[in-house]
């Protein structure tokens, strides 16, 4: 009977902890959207949306030339683990649900991925056709190169104003 106690309290601990590593990883990611280290200002715009969305974390615009609003939207995936040095990505756990879901949108929508020991940040887009996602390669880490190349690469899908996304660099 204590066994049982004591394993209950541990499996509530450890979803404790899973939410406070998910809060953490939202903060980190939001950071990482706007940071400015490679120019004068952020190019993102994030904006949290709450608990309220089951496949959603941020909504964000970007800065651009006044014209137009580019939008897109970001779902977080905070890791424990750690990137693999031999695989050389973080590993994520996002199902073949959210993935669909994501990818029916006429948004750009992306996963980011966050290690929560180092504060390194990745991100990968949503590929029509996913079949689920295990991990983020770190060559798409977003660093302030890759966080412009993000930046013009959901500008250009606004700009190309067709149903259909350009191929986007991070699949």
């Amino acid at each position: 009977m204590k066994k049982s106690k004591k394993a209950k309290l541990n499996i509530i601990q450890q979803g404790e902890l899973t939410n406070i590593r998910g809060e953490r990883g939202e903060k980190i990611a939001y950071l990482a959207l706007t940071d400015y280290a490679g120019g004068n200002k952020p190019l993102i715009r994030p904006a949290f949306l709450g608990e309220k969305w089951p496949t959603l974390d941020y909504y964000a615009e970007l800065e651009g030339d006044g014209k137009q609003t580019p939008v897109a939207l970001f779902q977080v995936k905070t890791s424990g683990k750690g990137v693999n040095n031999a695989k050389k990505s973080l590993p994520v756990q996002l199902t073949k649900k959210d993935v669909e879901r994501l990818a029916l949108l006429p948004i750009p929508a992306y996963v980011i991925g966050v290690c929560e020991s180092t504060w390194r940040v990745f991100v990968r887009a949503i590929a029509k056709g996913s079949k689920g996602m295990a991990t983020i390669p770190a060559h798409y880490e977003l660093t302030p190169t890759n966080l412009r190349a993000l930046h013009a690469e959901i500008a250009a899908h606004w700009k190309a104003n067709t149903p259909k996304s350009p191929q986007s660099k991070f699949v």
